[in-house]
């Protein structure tokens, strides 16, 4: 079960494992992102709750396994019957491949009905040096009885890591959605991120650590997305980023760090307008950790945000305490006496962070 902003999320399933490769299922699945965040009037057969799934992966050789699964939303103004397949080929222990096929009829009878059908695709490599993936789809749907429903969306997902020698390590990666409706180009919404760094993490002597990375983001939601803000007809953005972030470790119990990251671009406040206009914002964080005993940390940071085009200058301290789980994770809880953060301006007061570890 989970609960948050988007609301109530469960399932409740039987699993059947005959072996280790073949499993199958059927459960009874709550869809956060229907719930609007109302657990006090839950009501599970009178709104858009609730749906029945069953499915299976199966294992059909060393180098093929098929998987399939059904979804039956029946409940609500919004019901829906959707059908998936895939397969999944692994040719050695360095390659695999994968192919999926999605298709469905959403009954809604607010917005009216519509049809989808969706092609998904994936390759991934793992080598001792390099490692790479990336996965791909295609959802085109269709409205039913003149409704104005018709939208096509590719999503692009892709992530690349060379091992250049025992200290260096070169990162990429790019996550992009684009969304066409028929409706109007206002209702088009584009999403693209990609980065690429070098990352040093000495072997012999790992005192220093560091991380130098570029990364441009072009987030051009459509008038009906809600953006990190709660906005419905938020800003729209291109921007390019550049950051240098450190951590040295003075001493067995002492360690300092620093970041200093860029951003330069052009925003959109005023939606369909296509007036962007210059924004850049300089953001420099310094930072001291305490090893106190063996699994606790003590963190103490302070930030200073500035914004030229604004005129304006925040500043802010952030202070925590971090216990360690094991040798790969750890739990961190603390308290941010300033407004903001690295994404937005309302982030003061107390926190929850969890790091992982390789």
């Amino acid at each position: 079960m989970s609960y948050g902003t988007q609301g109530v999320g469960g399932l409740a399933g039987l699993v059947y494992s005959p072996n280790a490769d073949d499993r199958y299922y059927v459960g009874y699945r709550i869809d956060p992102d229907t719930t609007a965040g109302d657990l006090g009037g839950y009501d599970p057969f009178g709104r858009d709750l609730v749906s029945i799934v069953y499915g299976a992966n199966r294992k059909i050789n060393d180098q093929w396994s098929a998987y399939f699964e059904e979804n039956y939303d029946f409940s609500g103004t919004q019901k829906s019957l959707t059908h998936t397949y895939g397969v999944t080929y692994t040719p050695d222990a360095i390659w695999t491949v994968g192919a999926g096929f999605e298709s469905g009829e959403v009954y809604d009878e607010i917005n009216g009905d519509f049809d989808r059908i969706a092609v998904s695709g994936s390759v991934s490599l793992r080598e001792e040096v390099r490692n790479a993936s990336l996965r791909f789809e295609a959802r085109f749907e269709e409205g039913q009885n003149a409704a104005i429903r018709d939208r096509n969306t590719y999503l692009l997902s892709g992530q690349y890591g060379y091992l250049h020698n025992d200290d260096w390590r070169f990162i990429a990666s790019i996550d992009a959605v684009l969304s066409e409706s028929d409706q109007d180009t206002i209702l088009d919404g584009d999403f693209i991120e990609g980065s690429i760094g070098w990352a040093y993490r000495p072997v012999e002597s790992d005192r220093l650590n560091a991380l130098f990375r570029y990364t441009y983001l072009e987030d051009l939601p459509g008038s009906q997305q809600v953006n990190a803000q709660n906005q419905v007809l938020g800003p729209r953005q291109r921007s390019h980023v550049l950051e240098a972030d450190f951590i040295y470790d003075v001493n067995e119990r002492w360690s300092v760090g620093g970041k200093y990251g860029f951003r330069t671009g052009e925003i959109e406040t005023i939606r369909g307008s296509g007036n962007f206009q210059d924004s850049s914002a300089h953001l420099a964080i310094a930072r001291a950790d305490y090893h106190i005993i063996e699994k606790w940390d003590l963190l103490l940071e302070a930030r200073e945000l500035w914004l030229p085009e604004l005129d304006q200058t925040n500043t802010g301290i952030l202070a925590g305490a971090y216990y360690h789980i094991g040798d790969n994770l750890k739990l961190g809880v603390g308290y941010n006496f300033g407004q903001f953060s690295d994404v937005t301006y309302d982030d003061e007061g107390v926190f929850i962070n969890v790091i992982g570890k390789f």
